[in-house]
């Protein structure tokens, strides 16, 4: 596993947004978030369902000869550019953005974070949802700080202005699920 930065070039804002990404995920975890994995998986098990359709394509045809087997050389092509579809789909619904899923006590967190093109705006979203209620309640907290406020000139970053930012939006998405 690579080191966490704690430092970044002031010029280049996806640098500055991927050592505060790094950050903030090893933050949660300290705070007793469990990582939760279950997004990437299905993506990942959607590719792997495409590759293994072609690789058995590929053997299929070695053996009994393209031209006896092209009709399945049609359903797995098919079926990877489904299965790769799919992958696409389900990636930019629930990990457009996001840097961390997570569960503790009863409830789940998903952090996003996004930077925009020439701003200087770090805008982190938390989503919290209780689980354990009859209902299921959700919250959302946003907020949009300069890079200034998380780094020195120097390029170091004030991890304590970001864990305070965080913590910040926590506690306000859960006090709004206490207030549902």
């Amino acid at each position: 596993m690579s080191a966490i930065k704690s430092s970044a070039d002031t010029s280049d804002l996806f640098e500055l947004k991927n050592v505060c990404d790094q950050q903030i995920c090893a933050y949660l975890k300290k705070l007793g978030y469990k990582e939760a994995f279950l997004h990437q998986d299905v993506v990942l098990v959607l590719g792997y369902v495409g590759v293994i359709f072609c690789a058995i394509d590929f053997m299929f045809s070695y053996k009994e000869g393209f031209n006896n087997t092209i009709w399945f050389s049609y359903i797995s092509v098919s079926v990877y550019a489904l299965t790769s579809l799919l992958s696409y789909v389900y990636s930019k619904i629930y990990l457009a953005g996001a840097i961390f899923y997570g569960e503790k006590d009863g409830s789940s967190i998903k952090v996003s974070s996004r930077v925009v093109k020439s701003e200087e705006y770090y805008h982190l979203t938390v989503n919290t949802t209780k689980k354990d209620a009859p209902k299921s309640l959700a919250a959302e907290a946003k907020s949009s700080l300069s890079f200034g406020k998380y780094y020195y000139a120097s390029g170091s970053l004030s991890k304590q202005a970001l864990h305070d930012n965080i913590q910040s939006l926590l506690s306000t998405s859960s006090a709004a699920l206490k207030n549902e």
